[in-house]
């Protein structure tokens, strides 16, 4: 067995606040491209591992700073047993994370990642069962009442893993990363390179326990008041295997597409979509060692020139016995 360290939920809520106390209005000078979703996937066996966010090719410029308050809350529920491993996991989440971006001379941009995670029992169990009904595609695991606490179990046959059930919460693997413009720049199209390093500073299951690095293209192209984007990273864990259980990890990948239309100077809307390969493998369980694939749809407001508020919704296609069911993004930027 293997908890996290137990963060009161309210300790969590009283940072995302503090952030959003950050978004005091004021001028700026350029309008930044409308935003874009900085999605990542949240399902209990990628949350783990480091995950790049969907982001834009342009770097800050110069001697700005952005901070956002991001938060994903999703429900997954997953379940499967093979001759050597058995999986039970029924979790809702609360995910936030506190990003800084930082532009430097002569173009590039710093970034650093600090996320946390709270698992309990949730309230989406219904909502969920309510919604798949209309399509007539029940989940079969979701038969029955809601379970009273959150579980997470992954088991080898001789007892080792990770088993516990109700509440529990801890802080997540901290990440850096930089990036850099290769052509193009503001207005039309552009392409950057990113890297990043993620540090185990979490206690399993909420980190991976090892040293990740990753790096990736970004791509864009304005289409008048849309904005193209493309995202393709790879992910590479130093450490050969994931808990007690010791699974086998992989290098991972993600592709990430979406396109952000602005209506007016303050607001526009998302549309992207995302592929996941998992970090493990060899476990015989299509539910952890399957890709994912995700659909968002959302908008963001600029009440002024340094702030926006962005919220979206996620849904789990094409294979929804692994990964995250449905998820929320909110998030809440400041930038000087």
């Amino acid at each position: 067995m293997e908890p996290g360290r137990g963060v009161p939920g309210w300790v969590l809520a009283l940072g995302a606040l503090s952030t959003a106390l950050l978004a005091l209005p004021a001028a700026g000078q350029d309008a930044p491209p409308p935003r874009v979703v900085p999605w990542q996937e949240p399902s209990p066996f990628a949350r783990p591992f480091l995950q790049l966010p969907f982001d834009d090719p342009v770097p800050l410029r110069a001697g700005r700073t952005e901070i956002g308050l991001r938060t994903l809350y999703s429900n997954s529920l997953m379940r499967g047993r093979s001759p050597a491993l058995s999986v039970d996991v029924s979790i809702e989440e609360a995910a936030p994370a506190l990003f800084v971006r930082r532009g430097f001379e002569p173009g590039f941009e710093l970034q650093l990642a600090v996320p946390g995670v709270v698992d309990y029992a949730g309230f989406l169990w219904r909502p969920i069962k309510a919604v798949e009904s209309v399509f007539a595609s029940v989940n079969v695991l979701r038969t029955g009442p809601p379970p009273g606490e959150a579980r997470f179990r992954v088991v080898r046959s001789d007892g080792r893993g990770v088993d516990w059930t109700g509440t529990e919460g801890g802080p997540g693997d901290v990440w850096a990363a930089v990036k850099a413009p290769i052509a193009g720049g503001r207005g039309g199209t552009a392409l950057s390179w990113r890297a990043a390093v993620k540090i185990p500073t979490a206690d399993v299951p909420f980190g991976s326990g090892g040293v990740e690095l990753g790096a990736g293209l970004l791509g864009a192209w304005d289409l008048g008041d849309t904005r193209l984007r493309v995202t393709g990273d790879l992910m590479v864990p130093l450490r050969g295997t994931y808990t007690s259980a010791r699974i086998s990890t992989r290098p991972h990948a993600a592709l990430q597409l979406g396109a952000a239309h602005r209506f007016t100077s303050w607001l526009s809307a998302q549309l992207q979509g995302s592929v996941h390969t998992s970090a493990l493998r060899g476990t015989g369980l299509d539910q952890i060692d399957g890709s994912t694939w995700y659909v968002l749809a959302g908008v963001s407001a600029a009440p002024s020139r340094r702030t926006s508020l962005t919220f979206a919704l996620v849904e789990n296609v094409f294979q929804p016995s692994r990964g995250a069911d449905i998820t929320a993004v909110l998030e809440m930027a400041w930038r000087r």
